[in-house]
């Protein structure tokens, strides 16, 4: 199974020309090649300089044995292609370099976020939400004997986007939290965590749900089981037709759950934003979340202020 590697000192050239895997020339005086401390079939972070002096790419990627060693781009995080991978000219540099998602995954620093005075309420019943100057929005929400969708939302923007959310949360049974895709009429589309330690119903798992109302569950669409994490990473990726929904523990890796057509539920878009909820009949303390970050941006989705 390919692990991720950290070194220190990898640093190579190419003269590889394009957006494909790149030929390793070897490692520069007084540094290490991406061989020798990555290894064969295993990923590492990288960076990219291009040749031409201006362009560059961060990402993830893997590293392979051969005459010369090649590194594959599997997945670009920034570059001044938007985001895609860059076209290679001249002798281009490539170190091993860990991108700020990475680092905010393993360090835990803090990432900026929105004003609480940016978000609107829906649903708000007796949930309650305050803004940390340096710190998170943090969410209270009551146990409610039923479904109730208490979410803090702004409006969409034209498609491609993409919606990222990071939440801690301190909650009990029946709590859930994530991201929240309303349309004009009402329906909605959530991507969220749920905890349910009564052993019952759909089990502590990752879901994305249909929604008549914020109060009426239409359908369950997909759902994994969850896996244990300080922190929840959601995403919701318009890319133009589909909705796909995305999730991760750290920030930097992500699985995607499921897709579906725009269209295949909902209408005209609205508002995308972040719920919680505490569906229970326990007499319980109100469920906490926290949100460190949150971003709506054209395209995939930069991350860049996550550092």
């Amino acid at each position: 199974m390919p692990v991720h590697v950290v070194a220190d000192r990898v640093q190579e050239t190419t003269t590889t020309t394009g957006t494909g895997p790149i030929a390793l020339a070897g490692a520069l005086t007084q540094c290490q090649s991406f061989i020798s401390t990555v290894g064969n079939g295993n990923e590492c972070d990288y960076l990219i300089l291009s040749g031409n002096g201006t362009d560059w790419e961060s990402g993830r990627g893997f590293i392979h044995t051969g005459t010369p060693p090649t590194l594959t781009r599997d997945s670009v995080v920034t570059s001044t292609n938007g985001g895609a991978a860059i076209s290679l000219t001249g002798t281009s540099t490539v170190f091993l370099a860990a991108t700020a998602g990475r680092i905010y995954g393993r360090l835990g620093r803090r990432p900026t976020r929105p004003a609480l005075s940016t978000f609107a309420w829906v649903n708000q019943q007796s949930s309650a939400a305050t803004d940390y100057n340096n710190g998170p929005i943090t969410q209270s929400v009551p146990p409610m004997n039923g479904d109730e969708l208490c979410a803090l939302v702004q409006p969409t923007t034209v498609a491609p986007w993409t919606c990222t959310v990071e939440i801690e949360a301190l909650g009990f049974n029946g709590t859930a939290f994530g991201l929240v895709l309303f349309d004009t009429a009402g329906k909605a589309v959530s991507l969220g965590a749920q905890f349910n330690l009564s052993g019952t119903g759909n089990g502590t798992s990752w879901n994305v749900y249909h929604w008549n109302s914020t109060s009426s569950q239409n359908a369950t669409k997909f759902t994994i089981p969850l896996l244990p994490t300080p922190r929840y990473w959601f995403r919701i990726y318009h890319d133009g037709t589909n909705l796909n929904f995305l999730i991760s523990v750290n920030g930097a890796d992500w699985i995607t759950i499921g897709a579906e057509p725009v269209t295949s539920f909902l209408g005209t878009l609205s508002t995308i934003g972040f719920f919680s909820e505490s569906n229970t009949t326990l007499s319980v303390p109100n469920s906490q979340i926290s949100i460190w970050s949150f971003e709506l941006v054209s395209g995939t989705g930069s991350n860049v202020q996550w550092v």
